[in-house]
């Protein structure tokens, strides 16, 4: 039980970095910046809530291929720096081989999108989770292998819509007890990749449908972003009130980021409030911490070029700009393999 825990809360911790960047984002910035839309919030994406039977606490979209690419954050991302798939689920010998992940290729996908639901952070076995990744690279999920060559996942079953079902071998969801990922490809190639109970919802859908999730569509330039639903940002917020005034959490009830390339890369945070008055009394309460010298609003220019903070509505939007000096600096710390 304790490797399985253990496995889970890799991906607990891995989320967590989304709950301190925001947390970090209530004291740092400063200024006005027109907010981009990420795409909707979580409770807004109907396919996942059909999916999870419920808003998702988490969710997170990346397109790998434009991050690789990508002039500045590109170096940051290369292959061995972030092996995203050692966060499947699974322990020892259970573990994706190297092979495997090598003929996965992620960085060769164009889009990711990962949803959780009743994410817990007291329990490793509170996760629920669907996985849609398209571009990756024709693979049999059969082939695939642990760590002492055993197969991962059993041979197919088609279903009426044409889609294929991999379920996980029963070593393999014995193993992470019930978190292993039961794999359906579609026929345009598309992976979605589900916890055991979403499954029973995902088998009944893809045996009528043969179309996978629609993609998400944010502005060209988000190559990296991600959201927080009410439950995992009542946590933020709740972590965060003692550090925090009061009124720059109340009424927070979604977070998220995005993560922009090209020549004019920068990073966005932001908050949406229940109300305007609410989003007001966050922002008033953030100027007078800057005033007052509690709250970092400006950095080194070593660090950033530009932060700037705006109100609109119910949101609150803050976007940093990297300086060309911390992107140098981390490149050359990524190529000497210092992450």
């Amino acid at each position: 039980m304790e490797h399985v825990r253990s496995s889970s809360f890799s991906v607990v911790r891995s989320l967590s970095l989304l709950v301190l960047l925001w947390a970090c984002a209530l004291v740092v910035g400063c200024s006005s910046q027109q907010p981009t839309a990420v795409g909707p919030p979580p409770a807004e994406i109907g396919w996942v809530q059909s999916f999870l039977g419920a808003s998702a606490d988490v969710v997170v979209f990346a397109r790998p291929d434009g991050l690789k690419g990508d002039g500045r954050w590109g170096p940051l991302f290369r292959e061995g720096n972030a092996d995203l798939f050692d966060l499947m689920p699974g322990s020892g010998d259970e573990k994706l081989s190297r092979e495997s992940k090598r003929r996965l290729n992620l960085a060769r996908t164009y889009e990711v999108y990962v949803a959780f639901r009743s994410l817990s952070f007291d329990s490793a076995n509170a996760i629920g989770y669907v996985a849609v990744l398209r571009g990756l690279p024709v693979t049999d999920p059969v082939e695939l292998r642990g760590q002492n060559g055993a197969m991962l996942f059993m041979t197919p079953l088609r279903l009426p819509s044409g889609t294929l079902e991999y379920r996980p071998s029963g070593s393999y969801a014995n193993d992470t007890k019930g978190l292993a990922p039961t794999i359906y490809i579609t026929v345009d190639g598309t992976w979605v990749c589900v916890d055991q109970l979403t499954a029973m919802r995902a088998h009944d859908l893809f045996g009528s449908q043969a179309a996978p999730p629609p993609m998400l569509e944010p502005a060209d330039d988000i190559l990296l972003g991600g959201g927080l639903g009410l439950s995992a940002t009542s946590f933020v917020s709740s972590s965060a009130g003692k550090k925090a005034p009061a009124n720059l959490t109340q009424g927070l009830q979604t977070a998220g980021f995005a993560v922009h390339g090209g020549q004019n890369a920068s990073v966005e945070l932001f908050g949406t409030y229940a109300s305007s008055d609410n989003a007001s009394a966050a922002y008033d309460a953030y100027e007078e911490q800057c005033r007052s010298g509690k709250a970092a609003c400006t950095l080194p220019a070593f660090l950033v070029r530009d932060m700037k903070i705006e109100r609109d509505g119910k949101r609150l939007t803050w976007k940093i700009t990297p300086s060309d000096a911390l992107f140098n600096t981390l490149a050359e710390k990524a190529a000497r393999g210092r992450f």
